[in-house]
């Protein structure tokens, strides 16, 4: 059995040569996919001068139906102020239980015709009023039977969902009475590194139907933006940036190359092994 070591010599050098070029081939476009594309949150903010969040941005979300609301009445007596509260707390001090169940099980629910039915106190309408109006109204009935006692309102079914290109994506259930959307972004564990900070889709439902706005987080302003602050039941998704189809699209054809390249190199020793 002859080869001609010459002519199989320059082939395998040529495929060397191949492989090295579908190698640089593919780490440039790898380069390209990720150079320039790395988003800063809130871009040379110590460089500017910003505004304060102006008092008329800060949202007051209006209570909807089916939302759930934590209310609770406190005060010195507490024989007197458990008989306005809907749940016992030591049914509870025994054991771990998620913020979802505990105010599914603990809350009031806003009916459909916007009430909730709190015991002595009956029917309370609250749809479309306050926190802060409901714990005002909620006071005033206490305060007519009880006195020294201090009224608790909380929205017990606040929650966001986060999707897109997030570390941790998901429905976000938040304790506190208002969150940023740079808030949001932590709860979700960040965006991802082939996320569009500067293109993220908020779509708020509301009474009349879903209202869709869009904020730049890489820009300071947003601090003092009217939607710097997301509302219950907000959707927060982040796209995608055009390089991850260009990385995925560098990714297979990579493979395809490199497919070719071991075809020629099996046929050049076919052919050349005489």
């Amino acid at each position: 059995m002859f080869v001609n070591l010459p002519v199989l010599f320059r082939y395998i050098m040529r495929i060397i040569l191949i492989r090295l070029l579908i190698i640089g081939l593919v780490l440039a476009g790898i380069f390209m996919s990720s150079c320039g594309y790395k988003q800063r949150y809130l871009r040379d903010i110590a460089k500017q001068q910003l505004d304060s969040v102006d008092r008329k941005f800060l949202p007051d979300y209006k209570i909807q139906a089916n939302d759930i609301l934590f209310i609770r009445v406190v005060g010195f007596n507490k024989d007197v102020t458990a008989l306005f509260n809907s749940f016992n707390e030591s049914s509870t001090s025994g054991g771990v239980i998620s913020i979802e169940n505990y105010s599914f099980f603990n809350g009031y629910n806003v009916t459909d015709k916007g009430f909730i039915k709190i015991p002595v106190l009956g029917d309370i309408f609250v749809k479309d009023s306050t926190l802060f109006g409901i714990q005002i109204l909620l006071q005033q009935k206490v305060d007519a039977l009880v006195n020294e006692a201090t009224v608790i309102v909380k929205l017990a079914s606040y929650k966001l969902i986060m999707l897109g290109e997030v570390n941790s994506p998901g429905i976000k259930h938040v304790v506190n009475n208002r969150i940023s959307i740079l808030e949001a972004m932590a709860l979700a564990g960040d965006v991802r590194d082939l996320g569009d900070r500067r293109n993220v889709l908020i779509i708020r439902p509301t009474v009349k139907g879903h209202v869709t706005f869009r904020v730049d987080l890489t820009d300071p302003n947003i601090l003092a933006s009217e939607n710097f602050y997301l509302l219950p039941n907000d959707v927060v998704y982040v796209e995608a940036l055009k390089a991850k189809g260009f990385r995925q699209g560098w990714t297979n054809i990579s493979i395809i190359l490199s497919l070719i390249s071991s075809f020629i190199v099996v046929y050049s020793f076919i052919k050349f092994r005489i």
